[in-house]
């Protein structure tokens, strides 16, 4: 076991929550909607499932819980209650498992679930005993390095399937093989385990130990099988290969942002075009990415060929792009804009009613639907995907 490194860190509205000073538990209340970080629906059935991250501390802990995505309610009977301070979580509709960073606890918390659940329920979580836990009462955690925001599934030739972590603080990635949830030890040094990200610009300089400090969305791109990391201290976008587990290359934005940082959302479409929202410049920047392919050389520093930027409000956060639309939340209007992913250009401004930090975006397309988490106002938001406008709050 690796000497723990635990960092005490104030609550910053980076709507990638850390940790307090200390915990201060205000009221029992009724589990349901609190702080929650994100949502992810459940293939082939009505179901959602989002994880409350417990950020502002006014209940005893942070929670799994279902949502019925026919009625739009939150299933209060499913609720698990997890440690506190959860990131942004993942789910692999393969083993059904819940992979939800814990940034409490550095650590990679595993869970499955059951559909339909336990007891009648519709659905049901469980935690998941992993055979190196942190600690005896935290059986189904494996250590991360500091921090860890964001979890990915990816699929490598050489190592099999793996989970990816991205650790904020340390600007690194935790590998674990998925298969018996075993961390790989990537990092020399006795405090850390995973991989830290650096590029032909960093290499060997050792003023900056941790080049990619600020990581914060991980997401792949389905046309080469590449990884992609956004950061928010920096213009630059790391792209991993989940095959040899190194940078491919490192995607650098400061030829149109200079100085101005901080990269959040990202997407693909699959066709050699990436989305990727810039916080700095409010910006939705439009890139080539079909030339980022494993070319055998690693950690090259490219200047990526923009094809558009978008302008957008303030403080954009998430990106989502399904049938040709490109969806875009904003913490610091609570607002969704809707961009023609071809001509972009905004089809609709849509407000929310009493949400703030519409932090995590999901479109339902069957139902004709379309979703925000919002942080800080404890609730979901619907909407109407035909008309683009608001029509109630879950909460």
């Amino acid at each position: 076991m690796k000497k723990r490194h635990i960092v005490f860190l104030i609550v910053t509205h980076d709507n990638c929550p850390t940790r307090s000073e200390a915990p201060v538990f205000q009221s029992s209340g009724e589990y349901r909607l609190n702080n929650p970080v994100s949502t992810v629906m459940i293939s082939g059935s009505n179901l959602a499932v989002t994880v409350n991250a417990n950020i502002t501390l006014n209940q005893s802990s942070g929670a799994i819980v279902g949502l019925d995505l026919s009625t739009d309610q939150v299933l209060t009977d499913t609720l698990l209650r997890i440690p506190s301070f959860g990131g942004r979580f993942f789910i692999n509709p393969t083993n059904k498992n819940i992979y939800v960073p814990d940034r409490e606890n550095n650590a990679l918390l595993v869970y499955q679930y059951s559909v339909p659940g336990t007891g009648g329920l519709p659905i049901s979580f469980s935690a998941v005993n992993v055979p190196s836990p942190i600690s005896s009462n935290l059986a189904n955690a494996i250590e991360t390095d500091e921090n860890p925001c964001s979890v990915l599934t990816a699929q490598s030739s050489i190592h099999g399937d793996l989970v990816l972590v991205a650790n904020k603080l340390t600007g690194s990635i935790t590998f674990i093989r998925e298969s018996n949830l075993t961390a790989m030890d990537m990092n020399t040094d006795s405090q850390f385990n995973g991989k830290r990200l650096f590029t032909a610009a960093n290499i060997g300089d050792s003023s900056n130990q941790f080049p990619a400090r600020g990581l914060y969305r991980l997401v792949a791109d389905s046309n080469s099988n590449l990884i992609y990391a956004t950061s928010t201290t920096s213009n630059v976008v790391h792209v991993l290969d989940p095959n040899d587990l190194n940078v491919e290359a490192a995607l650098d934005f400061s030829v149109i942002a200079g100085s101005t940082r901080d990269l959040r959302g990202i997407t693909f479409d699959g066709a050699g075009k990436g989305f990727v929202v810039h916080r700095g410049l409010k910006s939705l920047i439009v890139f080539d990415s079909s030339v980022i392919v494993d070319n055998g050389i690693d950690m090259e520093v490219v200047v990526p060929t923009v094809l558009a930027t978008i302008p957008l409000g303030n403080d954009p956060e998430d990106v989502v792009l399904d049938n040709g639309l490109l969806f875009v939340s904003h913490v610091g209007e609570e607002s969704i804009y809707v961009i023609n992913a071809n001509n972009y250009q905004v089809q609709s401004k849509v407000y929310l009613s009493e949400g703030a930090d519409p932090v995590d975006l999901f479109v339902d397309s069957p139902n004709n639907r379309f979703y925000s988490t919002n942080f800080f106002s404890d609730s979901i938001s619907v909407f109407d995907l035909a008309s683009f406008t608001f029509t109630k709050d879950i909460m």
